[in-house]
């Protein structure tokens, strides 16, 4: 789920729940694990003022 969430994010800054819709194959338990360690990788960042996901690198 990585590789794919990212890809999304690399597009375009999405919102937990817009980028989710497009995850939807997965649970949101693995979906929210993913979010998580991903941020915890330095791979997302979390813009809380504007309420998006924003791939980081």
């Amino acid at each position: 789920m990585f590789p794919r969430i990212l890809s999304l994010l690399r597009e375009k800054d999405m919102s937990v729940s817009e980028l989710y819709e497009q995850i939807k194959d997965y649970s949101c338990g693995e979906y929210v694990a993913a979010l998580d360690a991903l941020y915890a990788f330095g791979k997302v960042d979390y813009n809380e003022e504007r309420r998006m996901l924003h791939y980081v690198g």
